[in-house]
């Protein structure tokens, strides 16, 4: 993953994306915008109690920024849910200018038309782009530690299969940065929702805490439903020790911006 300068902003991209030219994306962070303390930065979320025309002039500057059109933009409401959505152009515009607009309890959105950018917010939780690169199919995936468990990544990737006819061996995964390996510390609630059979590999104790690693966990469930591993980029990129690039609500004790990945076939 490298960063990238754009006009108003510090962009990031996945460099496992380099070789496919259908499709264009990015992650966003708090680096520059408009918005005031505590959402200070480049804040692209609604729903956090920031002004919201400071978070629409910022949303505005990252369609200047990446290039693309504002009304190409699709945002859903997300709930921390494994809903998927299969959206069009006719979706374009969802989300963009109000909360209320965008598509309703979902956290995954997937599309086959061109000039759709799908969009998933964050502040802790794993953005995860997918590209099917032998159907020209895309996702955007937002998996908090309840996504994670309930392997939202796997139910996208069947929700391809059944729409697209994507197969697992041509997707090229991207996972972003989140809340990492390092610090991301969870309690019995969050533990006793871990598959059994993997639980060894994504949780290790810290001190007198237990530690999940998400992006791990979402890794291994990728390769499990037939992504090569050579076809999985991790950012490796942890919010709460970079919260100085991106919105941590950990960090925040649960009072931050957002920042996004988005993903659009051209």
């Amino acid at each position: 993953m490298r960063a990238v300068t754009s006009k108003h902003t510090q962009l990031y991209q996945f460099e496992i994306f380099d070789y496919f030219h259908e499709v264009k994306h990015f992650v966003s962070t708090r680096i520059g915008g408009y918005s005031q303390p505590p959402f200070h930065g480049f804040n692209l979320g609604f729903g956090v109690e920031d002004d919201t025309q400071v978070v629409l002039k910022n949303r505005m500057a990252l369609a200047e920024s990446v290039g693309i059109p504002f009304d190409w933009f699709v945002f859903p409401r997300q709930t921390h849910s494994v809903n998927v959505a299969k959206v069009d152009t006719s979706h374009c515009g969802l989300g963009t200018k109000d909360r209320e607009s965008a598509i309703a309890d979902t956290d995954a959105l997937t599309t086959n038309e061109k000039n759709v950018l799908l969009i998933v917010q964050v502040a802790d939780c794993v953005p995860i782009l997918l590209l099917d690169s032998k159907n020209a199919a895309i996702a955007a995936i937002h998996a908090g530690w309840k996504g994670t468990v309930g392997e939202i990544v796997v139910n996208t990737i069947n929700k391809m299969n059944q729409q697209y006819g994507t197969q697992a061996e041509d997707i090229i995964a991207a996972i972003g940065p989140s809340a990492g390996p390092c610090c991301y510390e969870v309690g019995d609630e969050v533990l006793d929702k871990v598959n059994k059979n993997k639980f060894d590999k994504v949780v290790k104790k810290h001190n007198e805490s237990k530690i999940l690693n998400l992006w791990e966990y979402n890794r291994i469930l990728l390769i499990e439903s037939g992504v090569k591993p050579e076809n999985i980029e991790v950012s490796n990129l942890c919010t709460i020790c970079n919260d100085d690039k991106f919105f941590s609500s950990r960090k925040g004790k649960g009072v931050t911006g957002r920042f996004v990945a988005g993903i659009m076939l051209q």
